[in-house]
């Protein structure tokens, strides 16, 4: 059904739907001198968010988060479909968007960084953030689209995703450090739980089949190089790390401490990883899951753990 629906037009129309521009009437706005295309399109899509009523950004909200789901459903991983990960929209959009030939292409994959940058953008301009329901699922669209896909990944890093994914994984961490009650709903990020589980999953995902995948091709091997890199700078490092210490039930902790298992090899390479204070964190971690007690946590589940642990305090020295 996904190649059917892609073959009579409608994964383009699908696409679409990810961008605020096309639910709201087009704009003429010209692009000034000076002014660069990518500039103006930001500067666009920033004024239409500034402008809509609470009611149409409720009902623009509830069509992006199912045509993220459709989008990620559609896909699934399946690299037959890899390809419409990458397809340029850039034409299309250029006759409701002030945008030039030229800028980066308008992709599926673009189209959800984008959505996530503007999260990262609205406190700054008094709007309330995204839903928690449509940050997770342009999260899983963006995991369909990705997982397996290296021209995909690249167009992800070239859209500046690893960075706008690790800033808002940062804000997750953020906020669980300093909200003490992890049921309040104070901070950017309540209930940010699952999309940091997802986030980091995804970057676990990425890294290990770079690593399990290598290359004798000089170039892949600079483009796997690239693609590391991206999701283990010091956001992301610190990211997880801030996770493990301060995550609000034990599956994030697992997620994090198995992100930062995966990244350690690539984090010391930054000169801002304190690689004591991840030795001093992942420790905490062990001193607390063995004094939990057993019917708050099976002991098979415990031991994996810290079985986790051990390989992680073995990969960082200790």
């Amino acid at each position: 059904m996904a190649r059917d629906f892609h073959s009579m037009g409608g994964w383009p129309l699908l696409v679409s739907m990810l961008s605020d521009v096309v639910h709201l009437p087009s704009t003429t706005t010209p692009v000034e001198d000076g002014t660069t295309a990518k500039q103006a399109t930001n500067d666009t899509e920033k004024s239409i968010t500034t402008s809509i009523s609470p009611e149409k950004r409720a009902m623009i909200d509830e069509i992006q988060t199912l045509a993220a789901w459709t989008i990620g459903t559609a896909v699934s991983n399946l690299d037959e479909f890899f390809p419409w990960a990458t397809e340029d929209y850039s034409a299309a959009f250029r006759s409701i968007t002030p945008t030039e030939e030229g800028t980066l292409p308008v992709t599926p994959i673009s189209l959800l960084v984008d959505i996530l940058r503007t999260d990262l953008e609205l406190p700054s301009l008094s709007l309330e953030p995204v839903p928690a329901a449509k940050r997770e699922k342009v999260l899983y669209a963006l995991g369909s689209l990705l997982r397996g896909n290296r021209d995909g990944q690249l167009n992800f890093i070239m859209s500046d995703g690893p960075s706008v994914l690790g800033e808002s994984l940062s804000h997750v961490a953020q906020d669980m450090r300093e909200t003490i009650d992890p049921t309040s709903q104070e901070g950017m990020y309540h209930g940010g739980a699952k999309f940091a589980s997802r986030a980091l999953g995804l970057a676990d995902d990425i890294i290990t089949e770079v690593v399990d995948n290598p290359s004798e091709d000089e170039t892949q091997q600079m483009v796997s190089k690239v693609v590391i890199q991206s999701f283990t700078d010091i956001t992301w490092c610190d990211s997880a790390l801030e996770l493990l210490d301060h995550g609000q039930d034990d599956k994030l902790r697992e997620m994090a401490l198995r992100s930062i298992l995966v990244m350690i090899p690539y984090c010391g390479i930054s000169p801002d990883w304190d690689a004591t204070k991840a030795v001093q964190v992942v420790e905490k971690a062990r001193t607390q899951w063995i004094m939990q007690e057993t019917n708050d946590m099976h002991y098979e589940y415990r031991d994996e753990l810290l079985q986790l642990v051990k390989a992680t305090l073995k990969t960082l020295g200790n």
